[in-house]
């Protein structure tokens, strides 16, 4: 049975939770693209293409963050794209200051896989954290 676009999104978040990164980047495409904002105090933030460089991305996000919290408050469906909204709180581990921020992500579906995934958030909070 074919999962629908909001499935899809909700499976992406269980699998992270669960550290299970290659369930996650089976559904993404090949060409994917992410973009994540961020000052320059965000080692992750970026544009990265294709699953080696989204690889990359987890990398680093994973050695910069330790998640505390993470809350998803709705899943908005929106033709071929989800909306999601959350807050999400942390550590920074570089110096172990907390952060916590409020975010959207669209995530854009082709063919049950993601072709595109943009993150909103307040990237002060973070590179705040960050910052020696």
């Amino acid at each position: 049975m074919t999962k629908t676009n909001i499935e899809l999104a909700q499976s992406i978040y269980d699998y992270f939770n669960q550290g299970n990164n290659q369930a996650v980047f089976d559904i993404l495409a090949d060409d994917v693209t992410y973009v994540v904002p961020g000052s320059p105090g965000v080692p992750y933030a970026g544009t990265f293409n294709g699953k080696k460089e989204v690889g990359g991305f987890y990398q680093l996000l994973m050695e910069t963050l330790q998640y505390t919290s993470f809350d998803i408050t709705s899943f908005t469906p929106d033709g071929d794209r989800v909306i999601v909204q959350g807050l999400f709180g942390g550590i920074a581990k570089p110096t172990g200051k907390n952060f916590q921020t409020d975010w959207i992500m669209i995530w854009t579906f082709n063919n049950g896989k993601v072709k595109h995934h943009q993150t909103f958030l307040d990237s002060y909070n973070i590179a705040t954290a960050c910052r020696k």
